[in-house]
């Protein structure tokens, strides 16, 4: 990884700087949805079953992977976002080796990725299980 970039858990004053992260992240990302401040405060205070990992370089957040405990021995990654200048320095890889350190027994790990990121994925030992499917309505439409 990169001089000067740093990891850490989020904690409550994160919060902000967390929100307009994820709406940065959303002009690249359209399909996910932006969390609210409001939502990251709950997310941050439930304890050790959700954890959220900050990648900053120098003080800038360059990064965030949101992950849970859903089952015993089962985590879900919800969410990996590093900044377009900082892809390609592992910085995506760190934060998901870091929240696999976390906890104790995890049997599998699991995300969500669109079919661009797949390779990527694969390359950090993930293997594709099934597709996911969505289907958007507009208002009114049934």
């Amino acid at each position: 990884m990169t001089n000067n970039i740093s990891l850490s858990f989020a904690v409550q004053k994160d919060a902000v700087a967390l929100n307009l992260f994820d709406r940065e992240a959303h002009k690249q990302m359209k399909w996910w949805g932006i969390r609210s401040k409001s939502e990251y405060q709950k997310l941050l205070t439930k304890g050790t079953r959700h954890r959220v990992i900050l990648a900053r370089h120098k003080s800038r957040l360059i990064g965030y992977l949101y992950a849970r405990m859903k089952k015993k021995g089962r985590l879900w990654i919800e969410d990996v976002y590093v900044l377009p200048d900082y892809r390609k320095r592992r910085v995506a890889k760190t934060m998901l080796t870091k929240s696999l350190s976390i906890w104790k027994d995890i049997q599998s790990a699991s995300l969500l990725t669109p079919n661009k990121n797949i390779k990527i994925f694969n390359k950090m030992g993930f293997k594709r299980v099934m597709n996911y499917m969505s289907l958007t309505l507009k208002k009114g439409q049934k």
